[in-house]
């Protein structure tokens, strides 16, 4: 073939990740830094400069594969360059002899396998270790002119902190950090944009592209003087229910949605007007008690927010905790979109609603919601683990006491917006 040329010039930060020569590399960007970009650009300059060799790209799911990272790959790489594209095998087959296979860490099975010369895996915060090692593994093609792994992804305090950031990191980890705002190809407004969509910790991670060890209590924001205020139920508007499954110790809450509240001067304001917090109790048994309380109070019926795991059909019993809710009457929504369900996503979504970059708070609870371990305790009470090897360190402690009523929160706060939500 003639010489290729490829149209793409790099940014700083870009720049830096392509000269990095450690066996395993890593761009720890902001959103919006152009890392996936990057990341596309160095699997099109293996598959082009390593000829014979294999390569792996891979995404946390199918749908982010070929929604974001193989787009990013074969936006650089030109089509001349490569003689077929077997999609049953999910492989494309250069003119030079190099193959990109592509895979989603969501089937592991997927990524075992023959050797490869080089990795690039996308997002790779979303994916687990067991993912990763499986593909270090693999890193070991004969005549291969170098083995590199190369990874590109939003900052996050797990196993990538323990591979790239910590003390203890193997020595032949390389790691670049790119910020949001070194990316002159961003509208002018979007750091702006993305200070009213994160709290301050989380906006140092993922704009400033830093590991931020989120320390101490997870809601320091939350305030029982601002926030817990005697509220009034409105008769023209239903009542939805926040749900979190589970024989020794579900959690309701329930609460309406104000498009407006004249009261707070907030919009999509959140009045958290009751909560139930039994013990030992079966989901029939749960709806049962969801029934009595709202014939007693002539509550109308809105949405139920629920984690998708509920959907699935008891072995025992045969039926599924979702079945039960909509053979009651209910319409039941839950959050498929695995970004949305990522538990840090969901936690700094309660924090902005406590307390916004701009504005008032958009979420009250009423003081009748006092149970020992209720919604009010558990944003009291929620911490962040020490940060050990080995530990995710931004994902509160689950002590079985306080995450259930968090957990019911976080799942109707990310269904609040319909995107990636699904009625069951």
């Amino acid at each position: 073939m003639s010489e290729i040329t490829i149209d793409y010039k790099p940014l700083a930060a870009q720049a830096a990740f392509h000269l990095c020569r450690d066996r395993v590399k890593c761009m720890l960007g902001g959103v919006g830094s152009g890392k996936t970009r990057a990341g596309g650009a160095e699997a099109a300059n293996h598959a082009l400069n390593q000829p014979g060799c294999d390569g792996m790209i891979v995404s946390p799911t199918y749908n982010m594969l070929t929604r974001l990272s193989l787009p990013s790959f074969l936006e650089t790489l030109p089509k001349q360059a490569i003689r077929e594209h077997r999609r049953g095998d999910r492989v494309f087959v250069l003119h030079n002899g190099a193959r990109v296979w592509y895979a989603s860490a969501d089937r592991p099975e997927t990524l075992d396998g023959s050797n490869l010369a080089w990795f690039w895996v996308d997002e790779a915060r979303y994916i687990k270790r067991t993912a990763y090692t499986t593909l270090l593994a693999r890193l070991r093609q004969p005549g291969a002119r170098r083995h590199q792994g190369f990874l590109t992804t939003t900052p996050e305090m797990n196993w990538l902190f323990d591979e790239f950031g910590s003390d203890s990191k193997p020595e032949d980890r390389g790691i670049i950090n790119a910020k949001t705002a070194d990316n002159y190809h961003n509208p002018t407004d979007y750091i702006d944009q993305m200070r009213r969509s994160y709290s301050a910790s989380l906006f140092e991670m993922y704009v400033g592209g830093q590991f931020v060890h989120l320390a101490g209590g997870v809601f320091d924001d939350f305030s029982a003087r601002v926030h817990v205020q005697p509220l009034t139920v409105d008769p023209k508007l239903p009542v939805n229910l926040a749900v979190d499954f589970g024989y020794r110790s579900p959690s309701v809450l329930y609460f309406q949605l104000l498009p407006f509240c004249a009261a707070h001067k907030s919009r999509q304001c959140m009045h958290i007007i009751d909560e139930d917090q039994p013990s030992n109790t079966p989901t029939r048994g749960l709806v049962e008690l969801i029934g009595r309380k709202f014939k007693r109070n002539s509550w109308r019926k809105g949405l139920a927010y629920v984690d998708p795991a509920g959907a699935a059909a008891s072995i025992v019993e045969g039926y599924s905790d979702v079945s039960l809710l909509k053979g009651d009457g209910w319409r039941v929504l839950a959050t498929y979109d695995p970004r949305k369900r990522w538990i840090p996503y969901g936690i700094d979504q309660i924090r902005i609603k406590l307390n916004p970059h701009d504005g008032p708070p958009s979420l009250y609870i009423d003081p009748k919601c006092n149970h020992e371990r209720g919604i009010v305790r558990s944003l009291q009470a929620s911490k962040y683990p020490e940060k050990k090897a080995g530990v995710q360190a931004n994902i509160p402690e689950k002590c079985g006491v306080y995450d259930h009523a968090r957990d019911a929160l976080r799942y109707a706060v990310i269904g609040l917006n319909n995107n990636g939500v699904k009625v069951l």
